[in-house]
């Protein structure tokens, strides 16, 4: 079972490990992803890919004040269709306001980030939401 270290914060801001499981129990279909971190009870989530399971964890380490500091769950992160149904989830891109013609980099969603990068659920859609939407320069 693939095993990845991200950080994560606490509400008073101190960093502690945060041991991320994934596994692939129906491939391009069902993931598990279980986060390990002191202090807490173990959460184990299913989803279709490893973005989205990846968010259902952070949506209940949210409920207990945590983030994690990690590209997946930058405020700019967002994982396409493709990405997360050829690349499992694994990968997202880093999206720019306003929106680029190129295509946005790409990064591990288990790549380290800042603290002051990352967010809320309701952050990153709402980034997701405006990129979108954003004219860009093309």
């Amino acid at each position: 079972m693939p095993q990845e270290t991200v950080v994560a914060v606490d509400p008073r801001g101190d960093e502690r490990p945060c041991l991320l499981d994934w596994e692939r129990l129906a491939p391009h279909r069902l993931y598990r992803m279980t986060a390990h971190l002191e202090g807490l009870d173990d959460v184990m989530v299913e989803s279709s890919d490893c973005f989205e399971a990846m968010r259902q964890v952070r949506s209940r380490l949210e409920e207990a004040g945590f983030k994690l500091c990690c590209n997946g769950a930058r405020t700019d992160a967002w994982a396409s269709g493709m990405q997360r149904d050829m690349g499992e989830g694994l990968v997202c891109y880093l999206l720019p306001l306003p929106r680029q013609a190129r295509r946005p980099q790409q990064v591990s969603i288990f790549g380290v980030a800042l603290v002051e990068h990352v967010g809320t659920l309701a952050e990153q859609e709402d980034h997701y939401q405006r990129w979108l939407v954003s004219a860009g320069n093309y």
